[in-house]
């Protein structure tokens, strides 16, 4: 294992944590805040008078079990001992939360609450748990299988990376119910007939959102199932209908989602057209070609993304109001203020979208980085810039509020993709099998 990498996922753990719960910093101290605060804690142990909510607890538990995940899995590879990463992991996560909480008593925006120290140190009891029990098996066996995925066939690792992201918008947000009234309450919101469900949005919605992303999700399938043939790209366009169908048959068991046909059928079409075109392209466009196509594709999709519903107007007074103030220039305020399982989507699907555009973007232009760091720098200025002009083109759309947070976090998924393009280079030539040469005939006898 990569100690080094482990202590290094380690620190940034922690460095979040702090970052996410200290935001805005407005620390200053005042004898009387902080007094009322420590009765108000020593009054209502261990959750006070406000009823906690389920979201808020999960929350709480799932901020600090990678980072007990991670001491765990790094300190089991440096001792024989089960207990004692457990126990280091559990420790190191209570002197964060508590200082954490400490902390926050200086801050009139934050609220410090036992309950969170109570509900962090159980999740960092769980990561160490997961991490003394699976941490070395699963970061070995996920370094072992996604090497050898990735030079067997790396469209396959891009398609199993799309099919995630496709997979985790559909469910989001991931509260299963098997109560018969709310799954009934899901049926009745759904629909299930084709000339109503596709009113729900309007057209460019069903071709951007459903036939493209599936649609190349089918043509990274093609390839990784076979060289080409056209029964192979039909079978990815099969299985990709299937996944769309399971997708939306999930949503009736699903708090806040509704199934709607529409999804199935334009996913269905995507994938169809995208088999039909799959073997024309394949043997007419190179590697790079099929770079450029894909960075030029996800540029858009994340276009959309950011500007629809397109409806651009000036107004100087609307300009005025949009901009930043105080702490909202700070990166990643809305989502560290927030703490929503929304803001957690955002997160992850910006980050992970400019990641693959700007891994794409170097493959297309083909020029090698002399380092790991120039490689994550350059990446994170192209998505700055990028997030810049996305974000710059909402001051003129009403429905939409520009952020710093969202610029912020297209460049970390660029410094992403810079490294990974660094470290997995996209071939763009196709691997040649090497073929052994003869062997030397022993010459004849004089």
């Amino acid at each position: 294992m990569s100690r080094r990498l482990l202590t290094s996922l380690c620190l940034i753990a922690v460095t979040m944590i702090y970052y996410g719960s200290l935001m805005p910093f407005d620390l200053s101290y005042d004898a009387e805040r902080v007094s009322q605060s420590l009765r108000w804690m020593h009054a209502h142990w261990p959750l006070g008078p406000r009823r906690v909510s389920r979201q808020d607890l999960l929350v709480n538990v799932l901020l600090y079990m990678p980072l007990g995940f991670l001491l765990a899995t790094r300190l089991r590879g440096a001792t024989r001992y089960r207990t004692l990463p457990v126990l280091a992991g559990v420790l190191c996560g209570v002197v964060v939360s508590v200082s954490v909480e400490a902390l926050q008593l200086l801050s009139a925006r934050r609220v410090t609450a036992a309950s969170d120290v109570l509900m962090n140190t159980f999740g960092t009891l769980l990561g160490g748990l997961g991490g003394v029990l699976w941490g070395r098996w699963a970061w070995l066996r996920f370094r072992q299988v996604l090497l050898a995925a990735w030079q067997r066939s790396p469209v396959f690792v891009l398609a199993g990376a799309l099919g995630t992201l496709l997979v985790g918008d559909s469910l989001f947000p991931f509260l299963p119910t098997l109560d018969v009234s709310q799954v009934l309450q899901g049926l009745r919101g759904s629909r299930f007939d084709p000339f109503v469900a596709w009113q729900a949005h309007p057209w460019h919605h069903w071709v951007v959102t459903r036939m493209l992303p599936w649609g190349a999700l089918v043509l990274l399938l093609g390839p990784a199932l076979g060289e080409g043939h056209q029964r192979r790209w039909m079978t990815s366009a099969k299985l990709v209908i299937l996944l769309a169908m399971a997708c939306e048959v999930s949503k009736i068991f699903i708090l806040s989602r509704h199934t709607n046909v529409a999804n199935v059928l334009f996913t269905a079409l995507g994938a169809l057209l995208a088999a039909a075109a799959g073997p024309w392209l394949r043997g007419r466009i190179s590697r790079r070609q099929m770079a450029a196509g894909a960075t030029l594709a996800l540029a858009g999709y994340l276009a959309y993304l950011e500007w629809v519903p397109f409806e651009f107007s000036f107004d100087p007074a609307l300009l005025a109001a949009k901009v930043p103030q105080g702490p909202e220039w700070l990166p990643l305020y809305h989502y560290a203020m927030g703490a929503r399982f929304e803001d957690v989507r955002l997160f992850l699907r910006n980050m992970s979208l400019m990641a693959g555009l700007v891994y794409l973007a170097q493959a297309w232009s083909g020029v090698p980085s002399r380092g790991p760091w120039r490689a994550v720098g350059r990446g994170a200025l192209l998505a700055g810039l990028l997030g810049l002009i996305f974000e710059s083109a909402q001051f003129m759309l009403p429905h939409r509020t520009p952020s710093v947070t969202d610029v912020a976090t297209m460049a970390f998924g660029g410094a992403l993709g810079g490294l990974l393009a660094f470290r997995w280079p996209w071939p763009l030539q196709p691997r040649r099998r090497s073929v052994p040469a003869p062997a030397a005939q022993p010459s004849p006898a004089n």
